[in-house]
């Protein structure tokens, strides 16, 4: 009998190892916080997050077509690189729950299930999932019936550390700033889930909720950990009003996200409206904003049933317009690179204070030194040709680069004309740079920029650990060696062309 015991409790232990060793193929990502009076992620990458609308026309389709719906989380992360996915569990008007048929109630199990899927994919994948009470836009935010929706969430997600909490959408204005709503339903979720981030008021036009409002409703909320949620409804190409009014909460100290844009032609239905999603991404990208974008892709069936599940994806046509900009509308000569939690942590180039781009060094540039204002030319297309300092020829494409993001801060420099990337020749201070074909495992071909005074940089090595360093003559070659913070010649200004 013992034997059969000590067999038993073997047994058991190598099935609990087992256990714990599948629960701990992934991990959540570390909890997002505040930088800059941005909500960040734990690397301080700005958040970039894609839809994933959860109406009752979902329902049975997601139960029978799982692996599409799943595959659309692995795009998300995978092909184009966001770090988050917004969850909208679809509550209406709370007409749902108020229908005879007891129709919510019913089918509750139904969102549970949904939400605890796509909560775990975005686990699986490395990214943030934001829990949404999604209320048709202007509906009066009832105290008593979002906390119905909480009793079910709140707690459920608690303790999953990549987990943010939106607590209300596009709420009637006055139902939140001209009475303590918001305040009230913030403090029945903190309650139950203490360490969650917290989004609130998320309104649909952020010049109907002034600084002045969220300032006198927020007696009993601590910013620490919670930010004001905006959507950005602009119905003119250029034209930043309510970004510009995210702003002045920012300024005023009340951390910020974007979790809605303008990118539907008609703020409801297909097709898209490249224009407007193009705009609205750069916008945020030049004010340091994070932000989660409404509809390009998701299974938003509620006014539009004809939708299948196919539509549920990407394509890069999204990333080739975010980059290259569409109609006449200018993109952000870049797209962003991954940040699945693992890898080097982003430095604070994801910050608003950046250079220019206000979010990454990444796309097309010409740099020059600090202290001759030499420009880097690549001297021929042979491969292994010297890279030069020369003055600037405007039309050369010797004189132009795009930077790639490899991850964090690290970039791949390839010059335009020769298509061929820069490159260090030896490991050793005071060797020569020159442009080679693509090896991407090469980490001699890999840069790392950091920030220096007055909006320029330093290109680091990542190989050597040695820095760019022009030689001050013109076609004088460029080298790499030890920093000397007083050099000019070790530090450049990135220009777009």
């Amino acid at each position: 009998m013992k034997r059969l015991l000590v067999q038993h409790l073997k047994a058991f232990g190598l099935t609990l190892a087992l256990i714990l060793l599948a629960s701990d193929a992934y991990a959540d990502r570390g909890r997002v916080k505040i930088q800059d009076g941005n909500v960040v992620a734990d690397n301080g990458t700005r958040l970039r997050g894609a839809p994933f609308f959860l109406d009752h026309f979902s329902i049975d389709d997601m139960r029978n077509n799982e692996s599409t719906y799943r595959n659309y989380f692995k795009s998300i992360s995978q092909t184009y690189n966001m770090n988050l996915v917004r969850i909208c569990p679809w509550i209406g008007d709370w007409e749902v729950m108020n229908r005879e048929d007891r129709w919510y109630e019913k089918n509750r199990d139904d969102y549970i299930y949904m939400t605890d899927k796509a909560v775990q994919w975005a686990a699986e994948d490395g990214i943030y999932a934001v829990v949404n009470l999604h209320m048709r836009f202007n509906t009066y935010a009832d105290v008593q019936r979002a906390k119905d929706f909480w009793d079910v969430f709140a707690h459920r997600y608690e303790s999953r550390t990549h987990v943010i909490y939106e607590l209300v959408n596009e709420p009637n204005p006055a139902s939140v700033k001209d009475t303590y709503n918001m305040r009230d339903i913030y403090q029945y979720v903190r309650r139950k889930a203490p360490s969650t981030h917290l989004i609130l008021w998320s309104i649909a036009d952020p010049d109907s909720l002034p600084v002045s409002a969220v300032r006198t409703r927020s007696e009993g909320i601590d910013y620490s950990n919670a930010s004001v949620g905006f959507h950005t409804y602009d119905w003119l190409i250029g034209k930043d009003f309510r970004w510009k009014k995210a702003k002045e909460y920012r300024d005023n100290g009340f951390p910020v996200i974007n979790t809605e844009f303008f990118s539907l032609t008609d703020a409801d239905n297909y097709p898209i409206a490249w224009e407007y999603v193009v705009d609205n991404v750069r916008m945020a990208e030049q004010d340091g904003f994070s932000w989660m974008q409404w509809s390009p892709v998701f299974n938003y069936r509620f006014t539009n049933q004809g939708l299948s599940n196919n539509d549920l994806k990407f394509t890069d046509t999204y990333k080739n317009r975010i980059r290259d900009g569409y109609n006449g509308v200018q993109g952000i000569g870049y797209f962003w690179g991954k940040d699945n939690g693992t890898g080097t942590p982003p430095p604070s180039n994801d910050s608003r204070n950046d250079y220019n781009q206000g979010s990454s060094f990444a796309g097309y540039k010409r740099f020059k030194d600090d202290w001759q204002g030499f420009y880097a030319h690549a001297s021929s297309a042979a491969n292994g040709a010297i890279t030069q300092a020369a003055n600037l020829r405007p039309d050369w494409g010797t004189q132009k680069w795009e930077f790639e993001l490899a991850y964090g801060n690290t970039y791949r420099i390839r010059n335009v004309w020769t298509g061929k990337y820069l490159t260090a020749e030896t490991n050793q201070a005071w060797s020569s740079v020159t442009t080679r074909l693509s090896e991407p495992n090469w980490s001699s071909q890999r840069w790392v920029l950091e920030r220096a005074q007055n909006n320029s940089v330093r290109i680091k090595s990542e190989w050597s650990g040695y820095y760019l360093n022009s030689t001050g003559s013109e076609w004088g070659g460029f080298a790499l060696g030890p920093l000397d913070t007083g050099w000019g010649s070790m530090r450049f200004y990135l220009q777009n062309y």
